[in-house]
């Protein structure tokens, strides 16, 4: 009788100690058949899965997890991203700190790899919009559109990001003009563009738009000052941008056919001077 007291004792202490042992972030364990039968005698039924296929489970999992956790993100923050290229058109991206949409991407253009954020072709689609459209973006990714300047801030605060514009003519002329530097600052700025280094045959026009907040017909941030117009040059011009004195730069106009002279068309200053509207334009950036 003693003894079996005893054995029962001991199996208890033993239990308990292996149960320590289990849960302990250390490989150690008790295993073997006996072991085994001491865990059946008390009742423990876990599957029949011993202490140490247990440890072994675990650090199994976590290995696992942090595989994945350390398995760097493939997913493309932008158009130079894209691995598998269909041509241009319209694929997802996923920039930092996104859930992802939808862009258009050109892989032919000047070796390719841009997003495209603007562009204009045929007049269907109304550009003058306010606030709020040009923040969320708008349009048809096949046509017409304006990415969204919430879009554009994600992406090139993400990176180095050059600009490529290119514009043409009712008479088949075309032009670009390509910046090193392209950042769209966040909404508190009022989406702010900071643009430097040119490059290209169209001329520097966007220099004078260089630290300035976007402007629409509803939300005026540039420093006009003029009676008319409530001093927004989104009205003078009937369109958005990022005017200073509403001079020099505005792809954003109204559609005139023709390029016929109008102070609201789509105008490039210093290709075909600020009445002339042109037939296309395009605005991409690329990560440098």
């Amino acid at each position: 009788m003693f003894k079996s007291h005893i054995l029962l004792l001991s199996v208890l202490i033993f239990y308990v100690f292996a149960e320590k042992l289990q849960v302990a972030e250390k490989s150690v364990c008790f295993h073997g058949e006996k072991a085994d039968w001491i865990l059946k005698l008390v009742g423990e039924e876990k599957a029949h899965t011993s202490c140490c296929e247990k440890l072994h489970n675990a650090e199994k999992e976590k290995k696992i997890c942090k595989e994945k956790q350390e398995k760097p993100n493939l997913r493309p923050i932008d158009c130079t991203d894209v691995k598998s290229k269909r041509g241009n058109g319209i694929y997802k991206i996923f920039p930092k700190h996104s859930k992802g949409f939808d862009v258009y991407c050109d892989f032919e253009t000047d070796n390719g790899g841009w997003t495209v954020f603007q562009r204009r072709i045929n007049g269907k689609t109304d550009f003058y919009r306010g606030w709020e459209a040009y923040e969320n973006g708008f349009g048809n990714l096949e046509a017409e559109f304006w990415l969204g300047n919430r879009r554009m801030n994600k992406l090139t605060s993400q990176g180095k990001y050059e600009l490529r514009v290119d514009i043409s003519d009712f008479n088949g002329n075309q032009a670009y003009a390509k910046y090193s530097t392209f950042v769209v600052g966040d909404a508190s700025t009022n989406y702010k563009l900071t643009v430097a280094g040119y490059s290209g045959n169209a001329g520097d026009s966007l220099y004078y738009s260089n630290g300035q907040a976007f402007t629409t017909k509803d939300k005026d941030n540039d420093p006009w000052t003029n009676r008319h117009y409530n001093g927004n040059c989104g009205i003078l011009r009937s369109g958005s941008w990022w005017y200073n004195d509403c001079g020099y730069s505005g792809l954003n106009g109204l559609y005139t056919e023709g390029g016929k002279g109008s102070y609201k068309g789509i105008f490039w200053y210093h290709w075909k001077n600020n009445t002339y509207s042109m037939k296309s334009s395009s605005m991409m950036i690329r990560r440098l």
